[in-house]
Protein backbone atom coordinates (compact mmCIF):
# COMPACT_ATOMS: atom_id res chain seq x y z
CA UNK A 1 0.00 0.00 0.00
CA UNK A 2 1.32 3.41 -0.97
CA UNK A 3 1.60 5.74 1.99
CA UNK A 4 -0.05 9.20 1.81
CA UNK A 5 3.34 10.80 2.49
CA UNK A 6 4.84 9.13 -0.61
CA UNK A 7 1.93 10.34 -2.72
CA UNK A 8 2.42 13.88 -1.39
CA UNK A 9 6.16 13.79 -2.22
CA UNK A 10 5.42 12.48 -5.71
CA UNK A 11 2.82 15.18 -6.38
CA UNK A 12 5.17 17.86 -5.05
CA UNK A 13 7.89 16.65 -7.42
CA UNK A 14 5.49 16.81 -10.38
CA UNK A 15 4.48 20.33 -9.33
CA UNK A 16 8.10 21.52 -9.14
CA UNK A 17 8.90 20.05 -12.54
CA UNK A 18 5.89 21.80 -14.07
CA UNK A 19 6.89 25.11 -12.48
CA UNK A 20 10.09 25.52 -14.47
CA UNK A 21 10.49 28.21 -17.12
CA UNK A 22 12.28 26.87 -20.18
CA UNK A 23 14.52 28.98 -22.39
CA UNK A 24 16.72 28.36 -25.39
CA UNK A 25 19.10 30.47 -27.45
CA UNK A 26 20.06 28.85 -30.76
CA UNK A 27 22.56 30.15 -33.30
CA UNK A 28 22.00 29.38 -36.97
CA UNK A 29 24.47 26.70 -38.00
CA UNK A 30 25.08 25.70 -34.39
CA UNK A 31 27.90 26.60 -32.04
CA UNK A 32 28.84 29.92 -30.47
CA UNK A 33 28.90 33.06 -32.61
CA UNK A 34 32.27 33.61 -34.24
CA UNK A 35 32.19 37.37 -33.77
CA UNK A 36 33.35 39.14 -30.61
CA UNK A 37 32.36 42.78 -30.12
CA UNK A 38 34.65 45.38 -28.61
CA UNK A 39 33.31 46.93 -25.43
CA UNK A 40 33.12 50.41 -26.93
CA UNK A 41 31.25 49.35 -30.08
CA UNK A 42 28.13 51.32 -30.98
CA UNK A 43 25.06 49.09 -31.30
CA UNK A 44 21.62 49.98 -32.69
CA UNK A 45 18.61 47.90 -31.56
CA UNK A 46 15.55 47.83 -33.82
CA UNK A 47 11.92 48.20 -32.73
CA UNK A 48 10.15 44.99 -33.85
CA UNK A 49 6.55 44.78 -34.98
CA UNK A 50 4.17 43.65 -32.22
CA UNK A 51 3.76 39.90 -31.86
CA UNK A 52 0.52 38.06 -32.55
CA UNK A 53 -1.19 34.75 -32.01
CA UNK A 54 -3.94 33.99 -34.47
CA UNK A 55 -5.95 37.18 -34.89
CA UNK A 56 -4.83 38.66 -31.56
CA UNK A 57 -2.11 41.33 -31.62
CA UNK A 58 -0.21 41.83 -28.36
CA UNK A 59 0.18 45.59 -28.23
CA UNK A 60 3.53 46.77 -26.91
CA UNK A 61 5.26 43.39 -27.26
CA UNK A 62 7.63 44.81 -29.89
CA UNK A 63 8.73 47.52 -27.47
CA UNK A 64 9.17 44.87 -24.75
CA UNK A 65 11.57 42.94 -26.97
CA UNK A 66 13.44 46.14 -27.85
CA UNK A 67 13.75 47.07 -24.18
CA UNK A 68 14.89 43.55 -23.19
CA UNK A 69 17.68 43.57 -25.81
CA UNK A 70 18.84 47.06 -24.82
CA UNK A 71 18.87 46.09 -21.13
CA UNK A 72 20.84 42.91 -21.88
CA UNK A 73 23.45 44.72 -23.98
CA UNK A 74 23.95 47.62 -21.62
CA UNK A 75 26.18 45.97 -18.97
CA UNK A 76 28.63 45.21 -21.79
CA UNK A 77 28.44 48.42 -23.82
CA UNK A 78 27.46 51.96 -22.87
CA UNK A 79 27.01 52.91 -26.51
CA UNK A 80 23.59 51.42 -27.27
CA UNK A 81 20.95 53.14 -29.43
CA UNK A 82 17.27 52.21 -29.39
CA UNK A 83 15.04 52.33 -32.47
CA UNK A 84 11.90 54.40 -32.05
CA UNK A 85 10.14 53.70 -35.36
CA UNK A 86 8.76 50.61 -37.05
CA UNK A 87 10.65 49.94 -40.27
CA UNK A 88 12.16 47.04 -42.22
CA UNK A 89 15.71 45.75 -42.13
CA UNK A 90 16.99 48.26 -44.68
CA UNK A 91 15.24 51.09 -42.88
CA UNK A 92 16.87 50.07 -39.60
CA UNK A 93 20.28 49.89 -41.25
CA UNK A 94 19.77 53.45 -42.47
CA UNK A 95 18.76 54.63 -38.98
CA UNK A 96 21.77 52.83 -37.51
CA UNK A 97 24.09 54.59 -39.96
CA UNK A 98 22.62 57.97 -39.01
CA UNK A 99 23.20 57.13 -35.34
CA UNK A 100 26.83 56.25 -36.10
CA UNK A 101 26.37 52.63 -35.00
CA UNK A 102 28.70 49.85 -36.10
CA UNK A 103 26.24 47.01 -35.53
CA UNK A 104 22.50 46.48 -35.79
CA UNK A 105 20.46 43.99 -33.76
CA UNK A 106 17.36 43.43 -35.89
CA UNK A 107 14.52 41.66 -34.06
CA UNK A 108 11.45 39.84 -35.34
CA UNK A 109 8.74 38.31 -33.15
CA UNK A 110 7.81 34.95 -34.67
CA UNK A 111 5.39 33.80 -31.98
CA UNK A 112 3.82 35.46 -28.93
CA UNK A 113 1.24 33.84 -26.65
CA UNK A 114 0.39 35.70 -23.46
CA UNK A 115 -2.19 33.89 -21.35
CA UNK A 116 -3.47 33.90 -17.79
CA UNK A 117 -1.76 30.56 -17.34
CA UNK A 118 -2.95 29.79 -13.83
CA UNK A 119 -6.57 29.82 -15.04
CA UNK A 120 -6.25 28.53 -18.61
CA UNK A 121 -3.54 25.94 -17.80
CA UNK A 122 -1.88 26.95 -21.06
CA UNK A 123 1.66 28.26 -21.00
CA UNK A 124 2.93 31.60 -22.27
CA UNK A 125 5.18 31.02 -25.27
CA UNK A 126 7.45 33.36 -27.19
CA UNK A 127 9.81 33.00 -30.14
CA UNK A 128 12.05 35.85 -31.30
CA UNK A 129 14.65 35.90 -34.08
CA UNK A 130 17.58 38.30 -33.67
CA UNK A 131 19.96 39.15 -36.50
CA UNK A 132 23.29 40.85 -35.84
CA UNK A 133 24.33 42.89 -38.86
CA UNK A 134 27.44 44.84 -39.76
CA UNK A 135 26.04 48.32 -40.43
CA UNK A 136 28.54 49.55 -43.07
CA UNK A 137 28.13 46.45 -45.27
CA UNK A 138 24.69 45.15 -44.24
CA UNK A 139 26.21 41.68 -43.85
CA UNK A 140 24.50 39.28 -41.39
CA UNK A 141 27.08 38.22 -38.79
CA UNK A 142 24.85 36.13 -36.54
CA UNK A 143 21.31 34.75 -36.55
CA UNK A 144 19.85 33.60 -33.24
CA UNK A 145 16.48 32.15 -32.28
CA UNK A 146 15.29 32.84 -28.75
CA UNK A 147 12.41 30.76 -27.40
CA UNK A 148 10.74 30.66 -24.02
CA UNK A 149 7.91 28.81 -22.36
CA UNK A 150 6.41 29.76 -19.00
CA UNK A 151 5.74 27.54 -16.04
CA UNK A 152 2.30 26.02 -15.65
CA UNK A 153 1.35 27.76 -12.43
CA UNK A 154 1.99 31.45 -13.02
CA UNK A 155 0.25 34.76 -13.48
CA UNK A 156 3.17 36.33 -15.36
CA UNK A 157 3.29 37.56 -18.94
CA UNK A 158 5.21 36.92 -22.14
CA UNK A 159 7.76 39.64 -21.39
CA UNK A 160 8.75 37.75 -18.22
CA UNK A 161 10.36 35.14 -20.48
CA UNK A 162 12.72 37.62 -22.13
CA UNK A 163 15.25 38.65 -19.49
CA UNK A 164 17.34 35.51 -18.97
CA UNK A 165 17.64 34.36 -22.60
CA UNK A 166 18.39 37.92 -23.73
CA UNK A 167 21.19 38.16 -21.16
CA UNK A 168 22.56 34.84 -22.40
CA UNK A 169 22.33 36.06 -25.99
CA UNK A 170 24.15 39.35 -25.30
CA UNK A 171 26.89 37.86 -23.12
CA UNK A 172 28.12 35.64 -25.96
CA UNK A 173 29.45 38.61 -27.91
CA UNK A 174 31.60 40.13 -25.16
CA UNK A 175 34.58 39.07 -23.02
CA UNK A 176 33.38 37.28 -19.91
CA UNK A 177 35.54 39.32 -17.51
CA UNK A 178 34.27 42.68 -18.74
CA UNK A 179 31.07 43.25 -16.82
CA UNK A 180 32.59 43.97 -13.40
CA UNK A 181 35.06 46.51 -14.79
CA UNK A 182 32.29 48.23 -16.71
CA UNK A 183 30.16 48.54 -13.60
CA UNK A 184 33.06 50.35 -11.88
CA UNK A 185 33.42 52.74 -14.82
CA UNK A 186 29.69 53.48 -14.81
CA UNK A 187 29.73 54.11 -11.08
CA UNK A 188 32.48 56.72 -11.57
CA UNK A 189 30.99 58.37 -14.64
CA UNK A 190 27.44 58.81 -13.36
CA UNK A 191 24.10 58.45 -15.17
CA UNK A 192 24.29 57.12 -18.70
CA UNK A 193 22.44 59.02 -21.45
CA UNK A 194 20.49 55.82 -22.10
CA UNK A 195 18.59 56.46 -18.87
CA UNK A 196 16.41 58.80 -20.89
CA UNK A 197 15.48 55.82 -23.10
CA UNK A 198 13.48 54.23 -20.30
CA UNK A 199 11.86 57.53 -19.35
CA UNK A 200 10.83 57.94 -22.99
CA UNK A 201 9.30 54.44 -22.89
CA UNK A 202 7.32 55.42 -19.82
CA UNK A 203 6.15 58.60 -21.54
CA UNK A 204 5.00 56.63 -24.58
CA UNK A 205 2.97 54.26 -22.40
CA UNK A 206 1.29 57.17 -20.61
CA UNK A 207 0.80 59.13 -23.82
CA UNK A 208 -1.39 56.36 -25.23
CA UNK A 209 -3.79 56.61 -22.26
CA UNK A 210 -3.73 60.42 -22.41
CA UNK A 211 -4.88 60.32 -26.02
CA UNK A 212 -7.50 57.62 -25.42
CA UNK A 213 -9.11 59.65 -22.61
CA UNK A 214 -8.71 62.94 -24.51
CA UNK A 215 -6.79 64.62 -21.69
CA UNK A 216 -5.83 68.14 -22.74
CA UNK A 217 -3.81 69.34 -19.71
CA UNK A 218 -1.69 67.23 -17.36
CA UNK A 219 0.78 67.78 -14.50
CA UNK A 220 3.58 65.43 -13.44
CA UNK A 221 3.77 65.33 -9.64
CA UNK A 222 7.15 64.73 -7.94
CA UNK A 223 8.19 61.07 -8.01
CA UNK A 224 8.85 59.41 -4.66
CA UNK A 225 10.75 56.38 -3.47
CA UNK A 226 8.36 53.70 -2.18
CA UNK A 227 9.94 53.63 1.28
CA UNK A 228 12.15 56.75 1.42
CA UNK A 229 9.65 59.37 0.28
CA UNK A 230 10.36 62.47 -1.79
CA UNK A 231 13.21 64.95 -2.21
CA UNK A 232 15.61 62.32 -3.54
CA UNK A 233 17.85 63.10 -6.55
CA UNK A 234 16.43 60.26 -8.65
CA UNK A 235 12.87 61.40 -7.93
CA UNK A 236 13.69 64.93 -9.12
CA UNK A 237 15.42 63.56 -12.21
CA UNK A 238 12.50 61.29 -13.16
CA UNK A 239 9.98 64.09 -12.65
CA UNK A 240 11.90 66.52 -14.88
CA UNK A 241 12.69 63.92 -17.53
CA UNK A 242 9.12 62.64 -17.75
CA UNK A 243 7.76 66.19 -17.95
CA UNK A 244 10.02 66.91 -20.93
CA UNK A 245 9.34 63.52 -22.55
CA UNK A 246 5.56 63.98 -22.32
CA UNK A 247 5.88 67.45 -23.81
CA UNK A 248 7.73 65.96 -26.79
CA UNK A 249 4.92 63.43 -27.40
CA UNK A 250 2.56 66.38 -28.02
CA UNK A 251 -0.27 64.32 -26.48
CA UNK A 252 -1.31 67.06 -24.01
CA UNK A 253 -0.24 70.38 -22.57
CA UNK A 254 2.10 69.82 -19.63
CA UNK A 255 2.25 72.15 -16.60
CA UNK A 256 5.64 73.74 -15.91
CA UNK A 257 7.39 72.52 -12.79
CA UNK A 258 7.69 75.97 -11.17
CA UNK A 259 3.87 76.31 -11.16
CA UNK A 260 3.58 72.87 -9.63
CA UNK A 261 6.14 73.72 -6.93
CA UNK A 262 4.23 76.89 -6.04
CA UNK A 263 1.07 74.90 -5.36
CA UNK A 264 2.71 71.96 -3.57
CA UNK A 265 4.84 74.36 -1.54
CA UNK A 266 1.79 76.28 -0.33
CA UNK A 267 0.08 73.03 0.66
CA UNK A 268 3.29 71.63 2.22
CA UNK A 269 2.62 68.40 0.33
CA UNK A 270 6.21 67.82 -0.70
CA UNK A 271 7.08 67.32 2.98
CA UNK A 272 4.43 64.65 3.63
CA UNK A 273 6.36 62.00 1.73
CA UNK A 274 3.98 60.92 -1.05
CA UNK A 275 0.91 61.81 -3.08
CA UNK A 276 -2.31 59.83 -3.18
CA UNK A 277 -5.45 60.07 -5.32
CA UNK A 278 -7.11 62.59 -2.97
CA UNK A 279 -4.16 64.99 -2.73
CA UNK A 280 -3.62 64.58 -6.48
CA UNK A 281 -7.21 65.62 -7.18
CA UNK A 282 -6.81 68.68 -4.97
CA UNK A 283 -3.57 69.79 -6.62
CA UNK A 284 -4.97 69.11 -10.07
CA UNK A 285 -7.98 71.32 -9.45
CA UNK A 286 -5.74 74.15 -8.25
CA UNK A 287 -3.57 73.81 -11.35
CA UNK A 288 -6.55 73.66 -13.70
CA UNK A 289 -5.52 70.34 -15.29
CA UNK A 290 -7.61 67.36 -16.35
CA UNK A 291 -5.29 64.76 -14.84
CA UNK A 292 -2.12 64.38 -12.82
CA UNK A 293 0.60 61.75 -12.98
CA UNK A 294 1.76 60.13 -9.74
CA UNK A 295 5.02 58.18 -9.83
CA UNK A 296 7.07 55.94 -7.55
CA UNK A 297 10.29 53.99 -7.87
CA UNK A 298 11.91 51.17 -5.91
CA UNK A 299 14.79 48.71 -6.06
CA UNK A 300 14.20 45.17 -7.32
CA UNK A 301 17.13 43.31 -5.80
CA UNK A 302 20.56 44.79 -6.44
CA UNK A 303 20.50 45.10 -10.24
CA UNK A 304 17.22 46.78 -11.18
CA UNK A 305 15.02 49.78 -10.38
CA UNK A 306 11.31 49.68 -11.18
CA UNK A 307 9.53 52.94 -11.99
CA UNK A 308 5.73 53.03 -11.91
CA UNK A 309 3.38 55.85 -12.87
CA UNK A 310 -0.37 56.25 -13.00
CA UNK A 311 -2.64 58.90 -14.50
CA UNK A 312 -5.35 60.10 -12.10
CA UNK A 313 -8.45 61.99 -13.19
CA UNK A 314 -8.84 65.27 -11.30
CA UNK A 315 -12.62 65.12 -11.63
CA UNK A 316 -13.23 61.56 -10.40
CA UNK A 317 -9.97 60.32 -8.85
CA UNK A 318 -10.18 57.37 -11.24
CA UNK A 319 -6.96 55.84 -12.57
CA UNK A 320 -7.02 56.42 -16.34
CA UNK A 321 -3.76 54.77 -17.28
CA UNK A 322 -0.56 53.23 -15.94
CA UNK A 323 3.01 52.81 -17.07
CA UNK A 324 5.98 50.83 -15.79
CA UNK A 325 9.63 50.33 -16.75
CA UNK A 326 12.53 48.45 -15.20
CA UNK A 327 15.88 50.23 -15.35
CA UNK A 328 19.26 48.48 -14.91
CA UNK A 329 20.88 49.64 -11.69
CA UNK A 330 24.19 50.36 -13.40
CA UNK A 331 22.54 52.96 -15.65
CA UNK A 332 22.34 55.17 -12.56
CA UNK A 333 25.16 56.71 -10.57
CA UNK A 334 25.18 55.59 -6.95
CA UNK A 335 24.70 59.15 -5.58
CA UNK A 336 21.74 59.73 -7.93
CA UNK A 337 19.80 56.75 -6.51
Amino acid sequence: MIKPRCIAIFLAAIFLISCTHSYEVQQAGGGLPKIQLANDESIFVSLPEDGRYGNKVYRGSGRMVNQAVVRALFPNSRNVHSGKHLTDQEGNLEEARKAGASYLVYGEILHWEDRLTILSMQRDEISVRLLLLDVPTGKILDSSLITGKSLWFTIGHGEDLLRLPMEQYASQFFPKDFSGEKDKEIEKEGPHPLLSHWVDLLAQQLSTSIQIHKISRVAVLPFSHVSKGMNKPLGHYLTDRLTNALYRTDSAKVVERFRLEMVTGELALTRTGRFNENSAKHIGSLLGVDAVIIGTYTELGTKTFEVNARIVSVETGEILGVGSVQIPRNVLSWPLA
